[in-house]
């Protein structure tokens, strides 16, 4: 299956007749790679509906140059009035786009340090200095609506061996990103007349896609393990945060720079310290505090100093629960990013209550990398939470990741004898011997 969906997504990547942003979502790409229905969200399948009415009727582009209006007007309104001068702006050669996401802090603090050149961050989610330019003129991004709008059904109809017939499903995407890819592309063709040299995205949202057909250097730097039915546009360079990732786009995609983010090298240690580092516990608290509970009753633990470090934006409350919950633990400190945090604490196993980017880092610094379900079983509240199969993540984390308890043996071996633990690192880390 995971070939199946590969596959399909190098079609959609190599097809000249569709731009990428008209078939950008991961839950259709996913359904139309494995012939199923896509999950929508209630606003969504109220759209789908609406979109299989129009095709019908031959109306489809008038639905999606109306949907792609409403959330074209609504975007515009959201960016206020012009907050910096021209004088100001011009010192600035390098934007930060960030999107809301929990390492964006340290994501922009490594990003500020590539560079001497002047830095402006924005984001696109809360419209945090998008302002900074002020507002494209609405006439501007009226037309380029209309000009992407219009004729797309009948391009869509040409390119159907390509998206494997899926018409309507996608005219509803192309009808739900239309609107802000106009916005965006009139945006950035105002920034493009300023000194801005680059732009570095966090998300492979629509407003990069914009930024890449304005012709301005367009870099994105990975936060979270990648789905295969992610759609990448012609990036000028993209930094990938696993060798598994960067081997995959590299073979996959070709077009575009790929390069591994640093890695820990000679800052390494191999004896490691008797401490278990637990990411994430205010995901699905109540889950993790049980699942925790009994993992720090096991024999293996019985010796490992316990640090907790939730994610950047736990809530005041959640912190509280965890703290009655676990009181002889140490709570991480937030400030600083799980690479320095694991420099500093030297773990010896890492563990989660989901699959998180945590676990692939926590292998990069030689730490035992631990999973709190087993992924033989496909659990309810992965099926709840994700609309498409979770394993479809290019990672390979059920062979780069122990599970507990399946691994119960294993992984308290590796705790007692030091060999045990270098060995199974060793394993973890083997090449996997698969063509993509």
């Amino acid at each position: 299956m995971q070939k199946q969906i590969s596959n399909f997504v190098l079609q959609l990547q190599s097809q000249k007749r569709l731009p990428l942003l008209a078939l950008a979502n991961e839950v259709v790409i996913y359904a139309a790679a494995i012939n199923e229905k896509p999950t929508f969200g209630p606003r969504t399948r109220r759209l789908h509906r609406l979109m299989r009415i129009a095709y019908k009727l031959k109306m489809s582009d008038m639905l999606i140059f109306g949907v792609g209006l409403g959330r074209a007007f609504s975007t515009w309104r959201a960016c206020k009035k012009k907050s910096m001068s021209d004088e100001d702006l011009g010192r600035y050669h390098r934007i930060f786009v960030g999107s809301s996401v929990s390492s964006e802090q340290y994501l922009h603090a490594d990003y500020v340090k590539q560079s001497i050149l002047p830095l402006l961050k924005l984001n696109n989610n809360t419209f945090e200095g998008v302002s900074a330019f002020g507002k494209p003129r609405l006439k501007d991004v009226f037309m380029m609506l209309v000009r992407q709008a219009i004729g797309f059904t009948a391009k869509l109809k040409s390119a159907e061996s390509e998206i494997n017939g899926n018409t309507i499903d996608f005219l509803t995407t192309c009808a739900a990103n239309i609107g802000s890819y106009a916005f965006y592309r009139i945006y950035w063709r105002k920034v493009k007349a300023y000194n801005i040299e680059e732009v570095a995205f966090i998300a492979l949202d629509v407003p990069v896609f914009a930024c890449i057909d304005e012709g301005i250097k367009t870099v994105y730097l990975q936060h979270g393990l990648l789905a295969r039915t992610v759609l990448i546009p012609r990036l000028d360079h993209m930094y990938t945060l696993t060798d598994d990732e960067e081997s995959y786009f590299k073979e996959k995609f070709k077009g575009f720079k790929v390069t591994r983010v640093r890695k820990p090298g000679e800052r390494l240690r191999q004896i490691k310290q008797d401490v278990i580092m637990l990411l994430s516990p205010d995901f699905m608290l109540e889950e993790s505090v049980s699942i925790i509970k009994k993992l720090l009753k096991q024999t293996m633990c019985k010796s490992l100093k316990v640090v907790i470090r939730p994610r950047p934006r736990v809530t005041p409350e959640d912190l509280e629960v965890l703290l009655q919950a676990f009181p002889n633990t140490v709570m991480d400190d937030l400030s600083i990013s799980l690479s320095a945090s694991i420099e500093k604490w030297n773990p010896k196993v890492i563990a989660a209550n989901c699959i998180t980017t945590g676990l692939a880092t926590a292998l990069d610094y030689a730490c035992l990398p631990v999973c709190f379900f087993n992924p033989d079983i496909e659990s309810v509240w992965v099926k709840e939470i994700y609309p498409h199969n979770w394993w479809n993540v290019i990672y390979p984390m059920r062979s780069r990741t122990l599970f507990w308890p399946r691994d119960d043996k294993l992984i308290a071996e590796a705790i007692v004898s030091q060999s045990a633990y270098e060995a199974q690192l060793e394993a973890l880390r083997k090449p996997i011997d698969e063509k993509f």
